[in-house]
């Protein structure tokens, strides 16, 4: 019996000495370079970012990131294995700032390493940096006489000069800036062309196949979170479409409605909608990523304009039979309230884009003038110019418009600058802003 009792002491005492305490506890880890209190740089700079770190059961792997305010990763080293288990590792690698996309602002660079028992230690400096400058490349103005179609750009001797002929009787012109191409679409081909915003040549298009009274490519908007392009279609669609070309979804608004105007705000695209056959128009909300209708509500007309307003509001105007309306719907809801502060001229309108958070400018009115205002005050009238097209230049501040005979060029209060002659049958113009 002693014997029995003195042989699971010493057992119990081999599993106890033999087992090895876990570790938990997490590498030592720090930043050398960059050094110093909040250091800056600028858009195509390179950074050097030397980190150490430190674990008695060894440092298994590393990696680093650079991350944005929005808490964005912007870069990612990778994971990048040790070999051996070393102690302690010192690593150095470059770090080209080298994406145009990048905005400015305070950045995080973490530096994390990960030791053999899958303990993680980290370390961050923080960092500002400058974005790629912006820039002016292109103005163009697309021209149609119903049959055929060109692109023309305004050259430095100010003229317009003819960069690409398409086929077909096409209405809206799109700047893609971010994928540095040019979107033309079908006033009744159903047509959505891609141009490279250089060469001018197509990349890449799409045609409905369903066509309902002509398919008119209705309108463009821009996703920045996913990098697609929302287009409306005549044909009862919303498609989404990456660089190039390439279709990405389709939201079915339905055979009996038209969508017009189109809005992206995080995962909810907004959607002006007319019922066929009448002069119904509805405000809709669908799940981007579904294609599910979330929220539906009853607009007092047409709209001429769809924005983001404020921080959780939806913005309408447009022209109802009372005259111009505007109105804020909930984000969320789509609940809304009219605006009591505000501005517009009594009197029917055709354009309108937004300048600012709570700043528009207006163009085509029944006087052929040029208005700037906010919801709280009136803040400008231009000359009197038929203005059926605006883009704006956001290195002067000034406003490209256009009609069918002129180019009106106005400064950042709508006054006149001068005005150029355009090719005949101009539809639109834009503004290739790229960084």
């Amino acid at each position: 019996m002693l014997r029995t009792i003195l042989f699971f002491i010493v057992m119990s005492l081999l599993v106890i000495t033999g087992c090895k305490e876990k570790d938990d506890i997490p590498p030592t880890v720090q930043i050398l370079n960059p050094s110093g209190g909040n250091p800056t740089y600028n858009y195509l700079d390179l950074v050097f970012v030397r980190a150490q770190a430190n674990d008695e059961n060894g440092i298994r792997s590393w990696i680093v990131k650079l991350t944005d305010e929005s808490g964005r990763v912007r870069y990612n080293s990778g994971v990048i294995e040790t070999s051996g288990d070393p102690v302690n590792i010192d690593e150095t690698i470059s770090l080209e700032l080298e994406d145009v996309h990048w905005p400015s602002g305070n950045y995080s660079l973490g530096f994390f390493a990960t030791d053999s028992e899958g303990n993680e230690g980290a370390a961050f400096k923080e960092v500002t940096y400058f974005e790629a400058p912006l820039t002016l490349d292109n103005v163009l103005t697309l021209t149609s006489d119903g049959v055929s179609s060109s692109l023309y750009m305004l050259n430095e001797s100010d003229q317009f000069v003819e960069v690409a002929s398409l086929s077909g009787d096409m209405n809206i012109v799109y700047a893609g800036s971010y994928h540095s191409e040019v979107l033309v679409g079908g006033g009744t081909t159903g047509r959505l062309d891609f141009l490279d915003d250089e060469t001018f040549q197509v990349i890449g298009n799409y045609t409905s196949s369903n066509p309902l009274n002509g398919d008119f490519v209705r309108d463009i908007t821009f996703d920045e979170d996913q990098l697609y392009y929302y287009v409306s279609f005549f044909d009862g669609t919303v498609r989404s479409f990456a660089k190039g070309g390439t279709q990405r979804s389709v939201i079915e608004i339905g055979d009996n409605f038209r969508p017009e105007s189109v809005l992206v705000i995080e995962d909810d695209l907004f959607v002006e909608v007319q019922q066929v056959g009448t002069t119904n128009f509805f405000l809709q909300q669908y799940n981007k990523n579904s294609g599910a209708l979330e929220n539906s509500n009853v607009l007092p007309g047409d709209l001429e304009g769809l924005f983001a307003y404020e921080s959780d509001n939806i913005l309408a105007i447009g022209n109802g039979g009372d005259g111009i309306f505007a109105r804020v719907f909930d984000q969320q809801t789509l609940s809304f309230f009219d605006p009591t502060n505000y501005y517009f001229v009594d009197e029917p309108i055709e354009i309108i884009e937004q300048i600012g958070p709570d700043s528009f400018i207006i163009g085509h009115t029944s006087s052929a003038v040029v208005y700037l205002f906010s919801f709280q005050s009136f803040l400008s009238e231009g000359n009197s110019f038929d203005a059926q097209s605006i883009a704006i230049d956001q290195l002067s501040g000034n406003f490209y418009t256009i009609n069918d005979n002129e180019l009106g060029i106005l400064n950042s209060n709508a006054g006149f600058i001068e005005s150029l002659s355009v090719p005949t049958n101009s539809r639109g113009v834009i503004t290739q802003m790229n960084k």
